[in-house]
């Protein structure tokens, strides 16, 4: 929202003091509002900016009849953008408990071996995903989660369509997280059947794993549809969001000078003022730097990396073995080797720069407050879109390396590229798929002119090539009597074929 455009706004935007009070704290300057007290000038701020981002332009909040009117008056492309469906928060979707009750045991026989075999995050997801289906069958808000409930949603295929369906155009989830909502109901299905049920209900569940069967293929097939359409290599690029390898390789030098001179204040003594700002720069520089130079690996990897852990890989070759991440399951080890280079900037790192910090953690990567340093992706990507102007994440990197694999490296080669980034891309699998339907059009083309008659084929390209200025007389010859010779023309080019035309 503008709020400069509403009437009786502002003529310049208000400038926002905060000043510490007594008990070292900040004071939201809008009366009457619920979180007043702040304990640092930024968190204030970005209060103020979030919450009454009006109190730049008015004193009081101005009348749901001004700004009503105000969206109103907006461009036409404005208000396109204001009334475009963003995908929802999911989160906050009612939902049943899955601490308590059903739910509890539901969540432990999830996570039994002979149950669901799940993680605890994994069955936490799975099981809110079951309770949003059973919230949204249920008529009363305060109505409790019983069995009879349950094996009603579970057994009615109507519900289960129209839900899948709901949370397709309401909540603006793809067809994978349709296609994950489907399979927690199955689970949740098994669960009840494990429990012993009557012939009745198990007639019922039959019907609706047909429904959950099928709906799961088509949501399959419509996945790899717009996994084909929307991350393919054409239009990632043509939304700024692919770069080649030797424009991520500008990436490092763009940043690389600043980072160095921040190193020297904080060496030099007595120390020199440095800023949190550029204390918080040199740590994206360095995650910035493990991305692109040692491996393209999941943020959570460096987001977990510790001391004890770099320093293992100096008596290891350079060698960090990581086998408790996201990967873990799929692949046993997760393995990072540090070079020389690599090995020095972090050391510099951890001894001059990151003790600035205050660190609270083990973690190597800290923020400006001493704890780990997350959202690692984000801040990779607004260095990239400093130095390039386009924005590459972690996923996307490791997809233009597999990408560009296919184009200079050997298969076997490749095969090992896609290893060690442990990761699948359906970008590149399409990439390898155009490319490679390219490459057997070209080669059959080739194969089929060595098949056919080098004389019929010249007689053909003579005479395609000289038709074209007896076409245009043709046509100036039509136009002049009205008479239709395009049969006689065709013949002229081709006598052999349409002598049963005269």
């Amino acid at each position: 929202m503008d709020w400069s455009k509403i009437e009786g706004a502002r003529q310049h935007k208000r400038v926002l003091i905060l000043r510490e009070s007594k008990d070292k704290t900040y004071v939201c300057p809008v009366k009457h509002c619920e979180n007043r007290t702040f304990f640092s000038k930024r968190g204030c701020r970005k209060h103020v900016d979030k919450k009454h981002r009006w109190y730049y332009y008015f004193d009081e909040k101005p009348s749901e009849r001004l700004i009503d009117q105000a969206i109103r008056q907006q461009p036409t492309q404005d208000k396109f953008k204001n009334s475009s469906r963003k995908r929802a928060d999911t989160s906050k979707m009612p939902h049943y408990s899955i601490t308590d009750g059903i739910g509890k045991r539901y969540m432990e026989w999830l996570c039994a071996i002979c149950g669901g075999g799940m993680s605890e995050v994994q069955a936490t997801q799975n099981g809110t995903r079951v309770m949003k289906f059973f919230k949204y069958c249920s008529e009363d808000d305060e109505e409790e989660l019983t069995t009879e409930h349950i094996d009603y949603c579970i057994g009615s295929a109507g519900l289960i369509c129209n839900f899948i369906e709901h949370i397709g155009k309401e909540w603006g989830l793809g067809s994978s997280a349709q296609f994950g909502y489907l399979q927690a109901i199955t689970d949740v299905i098994d669960f009840r059947k494990s429990c012993g049920l009557s012939t009745a209900v198990l007639g019922n569940l039959a019907i609706s794993e047909v429904y959950i069967n099928r709906g799961k293929r088509a949501l399959a097939r419509r996945k790899i549809t717009e996994w084909a359409k929307n991350l393919s290599v054409e239009v990632l690029a043509a939304n700024n969001q692919w770069a080649t390898m030797d424009e991520m390789e500008t990436v490092v030098p763009h940043h690389l000078q600043r980072y160095k001179d921040v190193l020297l204040r904080c060496k030099s003594y007595p120390l020199t003022s440095v800023s949190a700002a550029e204390l918080t720069f040199a740590t994206r520089f360095v995650s910035l730097y493990l991305f692109t130079r040692v491996k393209g690996s999941r943020p959570m990897t460096y987001q977990y990396l510790t001391l004890s852990m770099f320093e293992k890989s100096k008596e290891s070759d350079g060698f960090v073995d990581q086998t408790e991440f996201k990967t873990a399951q799929q692949y046993t080890f997760d393995s990072l080797i540090f070079d020389e280079t690599s090995t020095r900037l972090i050391d510099e790192y951890i001894v001059n720069i990151r003790p600035l910090l205050n660190p609270k953690c083990d973690y190597l990567l800290v923020t400006r407050s001493g704890t780990q340093f997350k959202a690692i992706g984000n801040h990779m990507s607004e260095l990239v879109f400093q130095a390039i102007g386009k924005y590459v994440h972690p996923t996307r990197y490791r997809q233009i390396v597999e990408t560009e694999s296919s184009r200079v490296l050997s298969t076997e080669e490749q095969r090992s590229i896609s290893l060690d980034q442990k990761h699948s891309s359906q970008v590149a699998r399409t990439y390898y798929q155009k490319r490679s339907s390219r490459e057997v059009a070209t080669s059959g083309k080739l194969a089929m002119k060595k098949l056919r008659s080098t004389k019929v084929e010249k007689m053909v390209k003579r005479a395609v090539f000289s038709s074209e200025s007896a076409v245009s007389d043709n046509e100036k010859n039509k136009k002049a009597d009205g008479e239709d010779d395009s049969v006689e023309t065709v013949v002229e080019m081709f006598p052999p074929l349409f002598i049963s035309l005269r």
